[in-house]
């Protein structure tokens, strides 16, 4: 996973728990309005699985949740796996996506890995592309809605 940030401590970002917040690198998006345009380029700066999981067995018992956040998490191929590792440390895990890619956000439902989806709907139907930039496809964020 390339993880280049974190927020240690969130009441914001996860309903009625306390959470950290892990950033991704990378987007496919481009909204002229984002408010983490710093995680849209490549970093070499990553965090460290290891890092990871040390940091979040020091919080046992203090978190009871952890938000995987971006950029776009879903353009990380070992997305999958990271979650798992996260639920197996007994974290619930909410998914903070831009809903471009509903199969991967299928896949995590259907293996039970998630305890809350947030998909950021950038705009309407027709001014998708204008908004979100790039190729943005509204109707695959349907599909992930």
């Amino acid at each position: 996973m390339n993880i280049t940030g974190l927020e240690a401590c969130s009441l914001l970002d996860y309903p009625q728990k306390l959470c950290t917040v892990f950033f991704c690198q990378g987007c496919n998006y481009d909204c002229f309005y984002c408010h983490n345009r710093s995680l849209l380029c490549e970093k070499s700066d990553e965090i460290s699985h290891q890092e990871i999981e040390s940091f979040l067995l020091e919080r046992k018992g203090f978190i009871d949740a952890v938000v995987v956040s971006g950029g776009e998490p879903t353009l990380q191929g070992d997305l999958l796996s990271f979650i798992e590792s996260i639920r197996n440390l007994g974290f619930a895990v909410k998914l903070d996506t831009n809903g471009s890619r509903p199969e991967v956000v299928a896949q995590l439902l259907d293996s039970d890995l998630l305890s809350y989806v947030a998909v950021d709907v950038k705009a309407p139907c027709k001014r998708y592309a204008e908004i979100a930039g790039r190729s943005a496809d509204a109707l695959a964020v349907k599909q992930s809605a």
